[in-house]
């Protein structure tokens, strides 16, 4: 209750929901905020999936997967106010879901288990 009132009427909170329901959800939204630093992080290539683009800390594993200015927005500063300009920049720009999308293939477990048996054909021919 807290938080909804901080948040005031534009923010909804869902609570628990089912896959079908959050991809529904991932595909509605504006974007998916990533301030945090993870290796590789696997939610903003999930959100791409669904046609969301990224706002993202130019850091870690975001760095490899949000393609800045095509599938979301990378910022630098890590403080609040840079958070905000970042949203700010983001709504004067437009991504393409499609985009999103063809990113988050690079990911996928088929392109991995393809270049994977390369690598260990390569290997085993002596390349």
């Amino acid at each position: 209750a807290h938080l909804e009132k901080l948040a005031g009427p534009t923010i909804e909170f869902v609570g628990s929901v089912s896959t079908a329901q959050l991809a529904e959800l991932v595909s509605q939204s504006r974007a998916f905020l990533f301030p945090g630093v993870e290796d590789f992080g696997i939610l903003p290539v999930e959100v791409q999936a669904g046609g969301c683009p990224v706002i993202a800390l130019a850091r870690g594993g975001a760095l490899e997967t949000v393609r800045s200015g095509e599938t979301g927005l990378l910022y630098e500063d890590d403080s609040v106010e840079g958070l905000l300009d970042a949203i700010h920049r983001f709504e004067m720009e437009t991504f393409d879901a499609d985009a999103c999308r063809k990113n988050s293939l690079r990911f996928s477990r088929s392109r991995f288990e393809e270049e994977m048996a390369g690598t260990v054909l390569r290997i085993s021919q002596g390349a």
